[in-house]
């Protein structure tokens, strides 16, 4: 059994979390069927508390794995969890959804690459497969096949895949706190009352210009300092508390509108500083950069999990390369690769983390060697996924490169 300081972390239940809810369901008793009730109880009302799609996907995943480590049957939550997937896909915009089940059993990989609608995906349910022969940690079914998007030009699978004798019920998301109907403290505004909210209105106005241009010199500064300074001048100027003594000095600013004309002509000066300022900055000569060497794709292996969908490359470059051209090549072909491969070639469709090994002629040994590798994950969310509550396997790029030509000896020089 997994000590639970381990399992809860491997859940995402702090520990603060799971002594309060230890006191209210146990109080004392430190049993293994206590613990149990504990951490399902969290479980449950993690599941239950969701308000995305993406985060009750995880959940009920979660839930999943632990009634599994105790040996239960968990498939009606694995179905759930894909109910919820397919559910998040059709919020990005996917309307129909690919059967990937490269990591999984022969029996699930004769769905491997099935299209269909993602309507037809949640009344069918075919993944997760009834006759599955993965295991996790029991002799129940773990499947490990997955939902990923399929192009608006992938036909569906004609006949569609089976559909699963026993479909849960779609699952629905919590309500999110302090939304407020028409009845929850509306009130009629009637007299004296309505006249304080249009003399508000009034002073919003009055400020609202000044405030803007104000949010502007302050975003500007950062870029174009000058620029940045004019509109932040002009925006403290606009403050009725200060431009209001002006008027009594300078007799053209007394008007409805010419406080307002006062900013337009400082952003049109401002604009046209900036024109100036580009102009000149092209009339400077571009230093020359010597280009990266070309690359040739010798490999690519999918490497997805049921939760991740992952693609291993490998490239291989003919040129001598530097260190530093090395880290550069490999982030290039993962970019190139993430959004320039062939969209004929399904097996290439909206991977969520990349990797990819660059292979050549080492500068410093003069023989074949691993040169570089890029990991690479748009999403800002590693290797695992929302998988990894932990800090450090949240990032997009991991780069490492081979300085000394030795086997093996590859070097973290980038992380973000």
């Amino acid at each position: 059994m997994v000590p639970i300081s381990e399992e809860l972390q491997s859940y995402g239940i702090s520990d603060k979390a799971y002594q309060q809810k230890r006191k209210e369901i146990s109080g004392g008793d430190k049993s293994q069927s206590a613990q149990d009730k504990v951490v399902e109880a969290l479980l449950q009302e993690r599941v239950e508390q969701a308000t995305e799609w993406e985060a009750k996907q995880i959940a009920y995943w979660y839930y999943a794995i632990f009634k599994d480590r105790r040996g239960e049957d968990s498939f009606k939550e694995q179905q759930l969890s894909h109910q919820c997937r397919i559910n998040a896909l059709e919020e990005e915009g996917a309307e129909k959804v690919k059967i990937n089940a490269s990591a999984c059993c022969g029996e699930c990989h004769k769905m491997h690459k099935k299209v269909l609608s993602a309507k037809a995906a949640k009344l069918r349910l075919p993944i997760p497969n009834s006759k599955c022969k993965s295991r996790l940690n029991s002799e129940y079914i773990w499947c490990t096949s997955l939902y990923i998007p399929a192009r608006g030009d992938e036909q569906e699978a004609q006949p569609p895949p089976p559909a699963a004798k026993d479909v849960p019920t779609p699952p629905e998301l919590a309500v999110a706190k302090g939304g407020g109907g028409p009845g929850d403290g509306a009130s009629v505004l009637v007299g004296g009352v309505g006249e304080s909210v249009g003399e508000t209105a009034k002073q919003v106005a009055d400020y609202a210009g000044p405030a803007a241009v104000l949010i502007m010199g302050a975003a500007l500064a950062l870029f174009h300092l000058p620029a940045g300074l004019i509109l932040l001048g002009l925006g403290l100027l606009a403050v009725p508390q200060i431009y209001n003594p002006l008027t009594r000095m300078v007799p053209w600013l007394h008007g409805r509108f010419a406080r307002f004309g006062l900013l337009l002509i400082g952003l049109l000066l401002v604009l046209l500083l900036l024109l100036l300022s580009e102009w000149m900055s092209r009339q400077k000569p571009e230093p020359k950069v010597k280009p990266l060497p070309s690359y040739s794709v010798e490999s690519t292996e999918d490497r997805s999990i049921s939760t991740r969908s992952r693609l291993k490359v490998v490239v291989r470059v003919t040129e001598p390369v530097t260190p530093q051209e090395m880290a550069q090549l490999a982030m290039r072909a993962a970019q190139d690769l993430q959004r320039s491969m062939s969209p004929d070639d399904p097996r290439h469709a909206s991977y969520e983390h990349l990797q990819v090994r660059v292979e050549g002629i080492h500068p410093v040994t003069g023989k074949p060697a691993v040169l570089s590798e890029a990991e690479f994950a748009p999403d800002g969310k590693g290797r695992s996924g929302q998988m990894s509550s932990d800090p450090k396997n949240q990032w997009s790029w991991k780069v490492k490169v081979n300085k000394s030509g030795g086997s093996g000896a590859l070097e973290e020089v980038f992380s973000k």
